[in-house]
């Protein structure tokens, strides 16, 4: 899922900057400055996966630190229930959906800026990279265009979740109640 996560982010830098070269190429007021026009789209696809890179990991400790501290007892009741409790009670109470899709956003924007950052020091084509602010806004916009049908992907998961009930074992067949069509449990 994270792969498909990092693949989708460069996807969608990628295909935002490419927009915005036709659209700077159509309508020449739209991009005076010639930023978007003169810098290299491949290398944004490289920004997209180094700033993809950069995202990746945390998320990736956010699922592997707490299975880590958990796993004696996860191995003893056969699933993952106690490490997604754990990584429950981390999360702090504001916290809501919408709070954390800001928050990812503004770690999204900082994640490209800074790997446009990193690509702008360190490589010796820096002359074509996308310079930060640019980088980062791109960004936004490729992780907004990823998130749309990621929220139907969300919605799946959590029905999941929900048929889930902790235990780890995803219930497809419940028994329902012959009168309402609702679940007996």
């Amino acid at each position: 899922m994270l792969s498909l996560l990092a693949l989708g982010s460069s996807m969608g830098i990628f295909l935002v900057h490419l927009f915005f070269v036709g659209l700077g190429r159509l309508v020449p007021a739209f991009d005076p400055s010639g930023v978007l026009t003169s810098s290299s789209i491949f290398k944004t696809w490289y920004i997209g996966i180094a700033a993809s890179c950069i995202i990746m990991i945390p998320q990736f400790l956010w699922f592997t630190v707490p299975f880590a501290l958990q796993y004696n007892t996860c191995a003893v009741v056969l699933t993952l229930a106690p490490a997604n409790a754990l990584r429950r009670s981390w999360t702090p109470a504001f916290c809501t959906p919408d709070v954390c899709h800001a928050f990812g956003l503004a770690g999204t924007a900082m994640a490209f800026a800074g790997a446009s950052m990193l690509l702008r020091t360190e490589a010796e084509w820096k002359s074509s990279v996308l310079e930060p602010f640019h980088a980062g806004t791109l960004g936004v916009l490729g992780n907004l265009i990823l998130w749309m049908p990621m929220s139907q992907w969300q919605q799946l998961l959590t029905q999941i979740e929900r048929e889930d009930k902790g235990d780890g074992v995803w219930r497809t067949e419940e028994p329902l109640d012959r009168n309402t069509q609702t679940p007996l449990l």
